[in-house]
């Protein structure tokens, strides 16, 4: 019997210093916590290249280490076209994100951009907000938290 393939699913912000990193880092261990993280192929990315040679902003990293998530070096990655047909989903943290991805999107494959926190009804059409300028780094965790795990449950009914 063959193996199941993966499904990859990208984060995307606009730095891939803040949002987009936690998100990946966070789902990467929801998914290990839940034992199918070898279904999944998890990264992140900007759709800025502004921040390209750095790495994860350290508040974020902070709030990583504070809510016991575990992470890498992370250096900074821009999207790019070819992202649109690797990735299954592509997730973004805000409305811009979306608009910015659904711009450049070949024909057809807009429909794999998502807003992150549309997966739920209460929360649809929000945006995560930028912690860089708000600094509100425990929001930005929490509405991460939530959504992911609705994520998670999406793909463990619809795709798994």
């Amino acid at each position: 019997m063959a193996e199941e393939e993966s499904i990859k699913v990208l984060f995307v912000c606009f730095g891939n210093i803040c949002r987009s990193p936690m998100a990946e880092y966070m789902f990467k261990e929801l998914v290990k916590n839940n034992h199918v993280a070898n279904r999944f192929e998890i990264l992140s990315k900007g759709t800025s290249g502004s921040e390209l040679g750095c790495g994860m902003y350290q508040e974020a990293q902070d709030k990583l280490k504070e809510k016991g998530i575990p992470f890498s070096e992370h250096d900074v990655r821009k999207f790019s076209l070819v992202d649109f047909a690797y990735f299954d989903y592509i997730i973004a943290m805000d409305k811009k994100n979306v608009r910015d991805l659904v711009e450049m999107a070949p024909d057809g494959f807009d429909r794999k951009v998502h807003l992150l926190l549309d997966i739920d009804e209460g929360t649809k059409n929000r945006d995560v907000p930028d912690p860089w300028y708000s600094g509100d780094f425990d929001e930005t965790y929490e509405l991460l938290d939530f959504a992911l795990d609705k994520w998670l449950d999406k793909f463990i009914k619809e795709d798994m």
